[in-house]
């Protein structure tokens, strides 16, 4: 577990990851394409919508991006793909192939949409793969709610519980959308943080503003460690302006996030 006494040192070689242009399945990276998936399946107004807000996000993160790189940061930009979903049907298929084909189109697609948006080295991250390490995750975090005061584990071992009356929080271990055999979002979350997160010198998200709540309850996990988070979470509105900039450890990200505020105030409400 990367705790706050095991955190890497910076050192100036170290990026900042700056992730932007969050990708679903295949069927929603195909803007301009006339595209369904294996089943037959399309739904293009969603698509519409989904591509507009990846669209936004990557605007907004190639303008992070510059910010910066203009105050002399190396920066590495993350494509996040989010596959499982689309991961769980090609196993059910009996043309697996055709499933791998089209996931490889769209993954080469997104690659290319956000490779237009930035200067900096792209890195691919799929989400399937958190899946085996959030599995584990959970058991840790079982673990440190029975030891920390003010956390606890709902009766059915689903959720993890924090606070009491209004300030109750609730948060989900397991059910990532309908799959209540896998973890949740935020514990993949988790996950994908604490991978960003080594050997850099912090990590900035861009995302929608209604992924708050959410990322709120990530937040409140990293918490529950008493655990660094050197994260910056830069949401944006459906017009893809910037509405909020969320500092999670700010004694570690002082610099960047002084930076992104100054650069974005004017945008800022």
């Amino acid at each position: 577990m990367v705790g706050p006494e095991s955190q890497p040192l910076t050192n100036e070689n170290q990026p900042v990851r700056v992730e932007s242009g969050h990708f679903y399945g295949p069927e929603n990276v195909t803007d301009g394409y006339d595209v369904h998936d294996p089943q037959g399946k399309s739904n293009a107004a969603e698509r519409k919508v989904r591509n507009e807000r990846i669209e936004q996000g990557l605007e907004l993160g190639r303008e992070v991006e510059d910010l910066l790189i203009r105050h002399n940061f190396a920066v590495e930009r993350i494509l996040f793909h989010d596959d499982i979903d689309v991961k769980i049907e090609q196993s059910k298929s009996v043309d697996s192939w055709r499933w791998q084909l089209f996931i490889n189109r769209a993954v080469m697609t997104a690659l290319d949409r956000t490779k237009l948006s930035s200067s900096s080295p792209v890195k691919l991250e799929e989400e399937s793969k958190y899946v085996d390490p959030a599995r584990e995750l959970i058991e840790e975090l079982k673990k440190a709610a029975e030891m920390k005061d003010g956390w606890r584990i709902s009766e059915g071992g689903k959720k993890l519980i924090v606070g009491s009356g209004p300030n109750r929080q609730r948060i989900d271990m397991v059910g990532f959308l309908e799959h209540d055999e896998l973890p949740s979002c935020e514990v993949l979350d988790m996950v994908a943080y604490r991978k960003k997160i080594w050997g850099s010198k912090g990590t900035v998200t861009v995302l929608p503003e209604s992924y708050k709540g959410q990322q709120d309850r990530v937040k409140r996990l990293f918490e529950l460690f008493d655990e660094a988070a050197p994260v910056v979470v830069v949401y944006h509105d459906d017009k893809g302006r910037p509405v909020d900039i969320d500092e999670w450890s700010p004694q570690y990200t002082q610099e960047v996030g002084a930076i992104i505020k100054q650069g974005l105030e004017n945008d800022i409400d």
